[in-house]
């Protein structure tokens, strides 16, 4: 009984590829990597210290804490490696700041299970990687912001049919993202941010698969909004952003730039790009339009593993604000 493709080896290989910086870990939890929203993709990831809605719980949380409206999202991603969705509820609940439920849900794509070539599958392995969010925010003064995440981050391998000596089973960690952002004044409409990802514990998949260590990531950057533009063009937010983002010892680190433009409230643009090994390096635009309540936003990049296999990643994000 063999597969025609291990499911394992597969998307192993290609998250390995889009993160050969992360290599020394095992691969199983490289996925917590991969970049979320249309928001996030189209500035370049460049958001540590930019508000883009619900995206903030993956990014930092903290951009969560000024949030006055309920939103309910979903974020759509489809990649070479994996095919991502995630479900995000916020609400602001007074004093107790702001507080977010959410469930990411990744899907490495079903391998069949054959015993001969000729003949037609047996069985079908299915593996998925599944991350439960809780967020908490909460604005501190008139300047400060801060956010925490509590995750559950689980791997599962699972099958259907025939399953024979093919390996299955999950694994669960536990992880925490903080974040904070100082906001100056008025006079000085500059942002500061920073977020440190995948505080937890170790991740495998199978029993006979080495203890993966979640990738930890500390993310500084600023946004600047430019305001002589309001003299000319009242009607317009143009904002620019920087980050910096590396694994505790500050090897290798990755930078991003970003820029988003505001029309009226309601039409968007983005563009960003980012030097970083990852799936989403290199230039990205992204483009929404919000209508009422509902908003729409579309992001794609052009570098990458996916994108030099001729399928370059594409994110949807559609949200409700209420």
């Amino acid at each position: 009984m063999r597969l025609r493709l291990s499911a394992s080896a597969a998307f192993a290989l290609a998250l390995a590829a889009a993160f050969p910086a992360a290599r020394a870990q095992s691969d199983t939890a490289l996925f917590l990597l991969l970049p979320v929203g249309a928001r996030t993709l189209g500035q370049g990831q460049a958001t540590v210290a930019s508000e883009t809605g619900s995206e903030a719980v993956w990014a930092n949380p903290a951009s969560l804490a000024r949030q006055t409206t309920r939103e309910t999202a979903i974020h759509h991603s489809t990649t070479l490696a994996v095919t991502g969705d995630a479900l995000t509820f916020v609400m602001p609940a007074r004093r107790l700041g702001v507080l977010g439920l959410s469930v990411n849900i990744y899907n490495f794509g079903d391998q069949q299970i054959t015993e001969d070539p000729n003949q037609p599958p047996v069985g079908l392995l299915l593996p998925r990687n599944v991350v439960y969010a809780f967020t908490w925010a909460r604005g501190l003064g008139k300047h400060f912001n801060a956010g925490v995440n509590y995750k559950l981050v689980q791997a599962r391998i699972d099958c259907t049919g025939q399953c024979g000596d093919i390996g299955t089973g999950s694994g669960t960690a536990s992880a925490f993202d903080v974040g904070a952002q100082y906001v100056l004044t008025d006079e000085v409409p500059l942002t500061l941010g920073i977020a440190i990802r995948n505080i937890g514990g170790d991740l495998r998949a199978t029993a006979d698969e080495p203890p993966a260590k979640l990738p930890r990531r500390i993310q500084l950057g600023a946004s600047y909004r430019l305001r002589f533009i309001d003299r000319y063009l009242p009607e317009m937010d143009v904002r620019l952003a920087g980050e910096v983002d590396a694994d505790p010892s500050f090897k290798e680190p990755g930078f991003r730039l970003g820029t988003a433009i505001v029309y009226q409230k309601r039409v968007h643009l983005r563009a960003g790009w980012g030097s970083a090994d990852r799936e989403a390096s290199g230039a990205s635009v992204g483009f929404g339009i919000t209508a009422g309540k509902l908003g729409f936003d579309i992001a794609r990049t052009f570098d990458g593993l996916s994108a030099d296999a001729g399928e370059p990643p594409t994110y949807f994000s559609l949200r409700y604000n209420f």
